[in-house]
C-alpha cells in the first residue's frame, strides 16, 4: 500500500469524520498523513486578497491544531500540512500529485447530501480525475475527537468475475495484510426475474434452475479467489448473495459486519457511468461504511492473476 495519504479537510467537524480512518490506515502502513485545506483563489472576481491571506492563516492554524490532536490517540504518525488557494477538486488533485500521495481521503455529507456532493462537485471531480485510490467516509455528524478509533477487521470486495472488478484486489489484499483484517470477497447474482415467477410452473422451474447454476458458478469462482488469497497468508472468506447489485452489496456488508468496502471504478474516462446513477453511486446511498474506490491500473487486456496480485499487494 502507499506511504503518503492526502486528507481533505474544510474546518468542519463533519469533514473530520474521515480522520479516524486516516489514522488507522496510516498507523497500519507507516504512512504520512498530508492534512490539506483549500481556501478560495485570489483570482476570483470580488474576493479581497486580504481576506484570502487571513483565510490561509486561519486554515494553517486549524490544521496545526488537528495535527497536535492526532498523536494523543495512539501510535505517532508523521504529519504534513498543506494550505493552498484554489478550486477544491483541482487543488486537492494537484497537491496529491506534487506530494506523491497514494491515497486521497474525503468525507461525504451522508445520504441526504450525497447527491449534491457527487453531482458536479468536489468528490465527483476528484474521483473522476484521480490516478490514485479515493476513500469516501460518510459524515457522522459528531465530533471527531469523541468518535471511537476506527477499527477495520473486515474488508469487503465485491466481484463479478470481470478483470475490472478484480482491480480492487491488490489494494484490498495489501490493506488486509497491514491491518490483519479478514478479506471478504462476495459476488452478487441476480434473482429469478419477476416475469418468470409469474409464468407457468415450468417457466419458473427453468428460471430457478438457471439461478442455481449462476450461484454455483459464482461460488466456484470465489473459491478460486479465496484459495489464491489464502495461499498468500490472507484470511479470506467468500459469500454469494442473491439480489440486485447495489442492494446486494449493501446487504452483504451489513450482514457480514464489513467495516470497509473496496471496489473498482471506471477511472477517468468512464467514472460518470460508474458513479452517476449506477452501481457505485447506489452503493454509496445504501451503506454507511466507508468505500475505497480503486481505479483499474491496467489497460492491456490481461486478466487477474493470483500470483501477480499477491506479489503486488
Amino acid at each position: 500500500m502507499s506511504k503518503k495519504f492526502l486528507v481533505g479537510l474544510d474546518g468542519s467537524t463533519l469533514a473530520e469524520s474521515v480522520l479516524p480512518y486516516a489514522e488507522t490506515l496510516a498507523r497500519a502502513t507507516d504512512a504520512t498523513l498530508v492534512l490539506t485545506r483549500v481556501v478560495p483563489p485570489t483570482v476570483d472576481p470580488g474576493i479581497d486578497p486580504g481576506l484570502v491571506v487571513a483565510a490561509i492563516a486561519d486554515a494553517e492554524a486549524y490544521l496545526a491544531a488537528v495535527a497536535r490532536r492526532i498523536p494523543a490517540r495512539g501510535k505517532p504518525i508523521a504529519i504534513e500540512t498543506a494550505v493552498t488557494a484554489g478550486y477544491p477538486a483541482e487543488t486537492l488533485l494537484e497537491e496529491s500529485q506534487l506530494r506523491h500521495c497514494d491515497l486521497i481521503l474525503l468525507t461525504t455529507h451522508g445520504r441526504s447530501g450525497l447527491g449534491r456532493l457527487l453531482y458536479g462537485s468536489v468528490a465527483e471531480s476528484v474521483l473522476a480525475r484521480s490516478d490514485v485510490p479515493v476513500l469516501l467516509v460518510r459524515a457522522s455528524g459528531g465530533i471527531a475527537d469523541q468518535a471511537p478509533h476506527a477499527a477495520l477487521p473486515r474488508l469487503l470486495v465485491p466481484l463479478d468475475g470481470s478483470r475490472f472488478a478484480e482491480a480492487a484486489l491488490p489494494v484490498a489484499s495489501d490493506l488486509a495484510r497491514a491491518l490483519a483484517s479478514e478479506l471478504q470477497v462476495i459476488r452478487v447474482v441476480p434473482p429469478p426475474t419477476a416475469w418468470s415467477r409469474a409464468e407457468s410452473d415450468g417457466v419458473q422451474s427453468v428460471a430457478e434452475e438457471a439461478a442455481d447454476e449462476d450461484e454455483y458458478a459464482a461460488a466456484e469462482y470465489l473459491d478460486f479467489v479465496v484459495e489464491s488469497l489464502r495461499g498468500g497468508g490472507i484470511h479470506a472468506t467468500r459469500a454469494v448473495w442473491v439480489d440486485r447489485p447495489a442492494p446486494g452489496i449493501a446487504a452483504a456488508a451489513t450482514a457480514l459486519g464489513s467495516e470497509l468496502i473496496v471496489m473498482a471504478t471506471h477511472g477517468r474516462t468512464g467514472l460518470a457511468r460508474a458513479l452517476l446513477g449506477s452501481v457505485a453511486l447506489a452503493v454509496l446511498h445504501h451503506v454507511g461504511v466507508p468505500i475505497l474506490f480503486v481505479r483499474p491500473p491496467r489497460s492491456d487486456g490481461t486478466s487477474w492473476d493470483p500470483d501477480r496480485v499477491l506479489a503486488e499487494a
